[in-house]
């Protein structure tokens, strides 16, 4: 959304390939809860002098309320029962003082440790959700003369349905996402209005960033100093008319300090495409910078002359208007991730697992117990490790078994897509593929192994070989951990779906569980047995 005030000048730097290797400390990381009050607003402003309202590490999650821009008598006023009305919103419209030049209400500064000016804020979107069943459109924007009577249109929002009810019974799919998350300008930038993007972020309004994606920002002041709100439930290219459905949103981020990597623009990734962007008062001049900064990314990603970029930006990429109305324009260009080979799901290299570990797995059958050795699978056991102690397995199912073959799990039970609790952080590990390992133990009865489509895609999905299938060795199914206790448990799950139930990886066969989880599952699948619950029980380093 667009408030209407101020617009400092665009620095037209070129994007460079930025690595997604996490640069995250050996312990996990610390969640933190952010609500939205007087005292945790910036209201209106990107600025480096602006004193953070929370400090975390790098790699530390945060969960977050934003409010929507807005007033509660404007509200009241367009249809909105004043009852309705978020009681942190009239806290924070009537308290706060220290307002402008921009009209959005932002929650932070988040300031992140060891974040200086030169590197880049790495900003994962692991969930977002409602926080009200209303929102709203006002009408102005690029064609005024369009608009009439209502100026502005309340919005019921289904939460269950995830869609928005227009005039005429018309009903808008949700696709949430935050309008704005930026970090602070150089200091001799000054007080910044929220409204304008740039090369700090905010006020981005780029549909794609929606729960699932990352937003890389170039840190321009000690800290970062990130701000986050202007909710959206849904939006198209260009959000011509100014504004969205604009609601307050919940969120949970995790942040992460890339040193080594210089970034000029922001740049987002989603499950499937790099995205580059530009911003300017010119619309020519915008889309030239979102056009040099995915020609620059090409060269680096896949090491091609300019011309060769330049020609596959042209043949494969899509050119976007994100949006007309924010004073500076937005222009977004999009690649296939297929294509370059790279991106989110380009190999990442998790936290460093001890060198030797047993994990207990509770089951529905029984008791399991793995054995797993870094040196067998060292990404491997890295990730496994990671998964373990965030609980991720904990309450889901066996969702591929073939009797006296395999027996497979690693889909959360609360799903990754359409989670509205805010409760999880599940949905990020869906997309972060880690490297490929070599084959250093075999693929014998009681191996443990990460399912995989091609090379480097392996996530968060295993499998136990319930028979020796060596010819998986040579396709590159590095195995990375035995079963000690309890193979009688595995042969014992229910066999009866085969593939059915949770095979079609390659095919994208999997998404009802990824949308629906354990709700899915049970209703469709009802016989499945349970992983109750993962966990640690011994660590040697």
């Amino acid at each position: 959304m667009s408030s209407i005030l101020g617009s400092p000048t665009v620095r037209a730097l070129a994007l460079l390939m930025l690595s997604s290797n996490p640069a995250v400390g050996q312990t996990a990381p610390t969640v933190h809860r952010l609500p939205v009050t007087p005292a945790t607003v910036a209201y209106g402003y990107y600025w480096a002098q602006a004193k953070p309202v929370l400090r975390i590490a790098s790699g530390d999650i945060v969960d977050v309320e934003t409010l929507l821009t807005n007033v509660p008598d404007r509200l009241v006023a367009a249809g909105i029962a004043p009852e309705a009305v978020e009681a942190s919103l009239r806290a924070v419209v009537t308290q706060v003082t220290d307002k402008g030049p921009g009209g959005h209400i932002l929650t932070g500064p988040i300031y992140i440790e060891g974040a200086e000016p030169g590197d880049v804020l790495e900003v994962r979107i692991l969930h977002i959700g409602l926080a009200i069943p209303y929102g709203y459109n006002g009408c102005s924007g690029f064609m005024r003369d369009a608009c009439g009577d209502p100026r502005t249109r309340i919005i019921p929002l289904d939460t269950v349905r995830m869609t928005g009810e227009l005039a005429g019974g018309i009903m808008v799919p949700l696709k949430p996402f935050f309008g704005s998350m930026g970090v602070a300008p150089a200091p001799d930038s000054g007080r910044m209005s929220s409204n304008p993007p740039g090369t700090h972020a905010g006020n981005l309004d780029n549909r794609e960033l929606v729960a699932g994606t990352t937003l890389f920002i170039p840190i321009h002041a000690s800290g970062a100093l990130f701000e986050i709100g202007d909710g959206h439930a849904a939006q198209g290219d260009g959000e011509v008319d100014q504004t969205a459905i604009e609601t307050s949103l919940r969120g949970r981020l995790q942040f992460i300090v890339r040193k080594g990597h210089p970034l000029s623009w922001p740049r987002a990734e989603t499950p499937t495409h790099v995205i580059t962007m530009g911003t300017d008062t010119s619309l020519t001049v915008a889309t030239r910078i979102a056009l040099r900064n995915m020609i620059d990314y090409l060269m680096e990603a896949r090491a091609l002359p300019q011309v060769e970029a330049y020609r596959l930006a042209s043949i494969a990429g899509d050119l976007r208007i994100t949006q007309l109305v924010d004073g500076r324009v937005g222009v977004h260009m999009m690649i296939p991730k297929a294509l370059v080979g790279t991106g989110a799901m380009s190999p990442e290299t998790p936290r460093p697992s001890p060198g030797q570990f047993r994990v207990e797995i509770a089951t529905s059958r029984g008791r399991i117990e793995v054995e797993v050795r870094r040196e067998w699978a060292p990404h491997g056991a890295d990730r496994f490790y990671e998964l373990v102690k965030s609980g991720y397995f904990d309450d889901s199912r066996f969702f591929r078994v073939r009797a006296g073959d395999i027996a497979q799990f690693g889909i959360p039970g609360v799903g990754t897509d359409n989670a509205q609790d805010g409760s999880t952080a599940w949905g990020g590990w869906r997309y972060r593929a880690i490297a490929d390992d070599s084959v250093r133990l075999k693929n014998e009865r009681g191996s443990v192994v990460f399912a995989m489509t091609g090379p480097n895609t392996r996530t968060t999905q295993l499998f136990v070989n319930l028979k020796d299938d060596l010819p998986l060795d040579g396709q590159g199914f590095a195995p990375l951990g035995r079963v000690v206790t309890g193979m009688e448990v595995l042969d014992r799950l229910y066999a009866g779906y085969g593939d059915s139930a949770g095979g079609g990886m390659r095919g994208r066969r999997q998404d009802p569980m990824f949308q629906g989880g354990n709700g899915y599952l049970d209703e469709s699948f009802p016989r499945l047995d349970k992983l109750i619950r993962a966990r640690i029980v011994s660590e040697t380093p």
